[in-house]
């Protein structure tokens, strides 16, 4: 009867020596698991957001493509059917520069960017802008009859295909790379299009019809990196941390008891 007791008690303080390690191996399996969550929500938000931005909308692979409102202020789905009002973003892959070549500057040659970005400063807006051809914009009205107001030509946006033939005009032995690099620096990061006023502002600033000026240009081609940077770290670490503070952790820690910020104040509780 004392050696059953005895056997009893040793299972039964086993066990209690156990729990600890239980505890925090449940612990760091649900840290674990509320871990992969977020990091699954970060990258659904990144593959969500750039494929619908790098759809190739020339070859028309997709059911349906993104086409900018005449206002440049908002982006609408529509459907094949349906023609631009305004210009469709689409790229050439090969004569395009990546986000990670063009913020790490290994997408072209320094000289030969400095070269093109010094004639481009020497050409008014004006003339790039006449330069190029500018479709005829279609009317989208549901109404029949009504005739779409032609939007004056200094004031439509430039396209990255029309930039292309447009510096080819001024150096026809670039390469199209360097093309795209200047291209970004104008857009102020990865913009599908140039605005003249904004490309007249760059322009004076890098010296315009005078001595090229390579400070100025640098300065813009980090304002392009940082506004670039900005957008992936808003995306891929704010808005996930957003999300997971004020959506997902009240109710992963109230039902699951998991809790990635142990020591930020519970909000909901207050």
């Amino acid at each position: 009867m004392q050696r059953q007791t005895v056997m009893q008690w040793s299972r039964s303080w086993g066990h209690r020596a156990h729990l600890p390690q239980c505890a925090e191996i449940v612990s760091a399996k649900r840290k674990l698991f509320g871990l992969t969550v977020v990091l699954a929500l970060a990258a659904a938000n990144h593959s969500l957001l750039f494929s619908a931005v790098n759809t190739n909308a020339a070859t028309g692979s997709r059911a349906a493509r993104m086409h900018a409102h005449v206002a440049g202020g908002s982006l609408r789905w529509h459907s094949p059917s349906w023609r631009p009002l305004v210009q469709v973003r689409a790229t050439d892959e090969e004569a395009s520069v990546s986000i990670g070549e063009f913020m790490l500057g290994t997408g072209c040659e320094g000289t030969e960017l400095d070269a093109l970005a010094t004639s481009l400063a020497q050409t008014t807006s004006d003339k790039l802008w006449d330069m190029t051809d500018f479709p005829k914009m279609a009317s989208t009205s549901p109404v029949s009859g009504i005739v779409q107001q032609e939007i004056p030509k200094y004031q439509r946006w430039m396209s990255e295909s029309q930039f292309q033939a447009a510096a080819k005009r001024i150096q026809p032995s670039v390469n199209a790379k360097t093309v795209d690099t200047l291209f970004k620096v104008l857009a102020g990061g990865n913009g599908g299009f140039i605005m003249k006023d904004k490309v007249d502002g760059a322009l004076q600033s890098w010296g315009g019809t005078s001595t090229f000026n390579a400070g100025a240009f640098q300065a813009s081609m980090l304002g392009a990196k940082l506004n670039i940077g900005f957008a992936y770290w808003f995306l891929n670490i704010f808005a996930p941390f957003c999300t997971y503070f004020f959506f997902l952790r009240p109710p992963l820690l109230n039902f699951l008891g998991i809790d990635l910020l142990p020591g930020l104040p519970k909000w909901w509780m207050r």
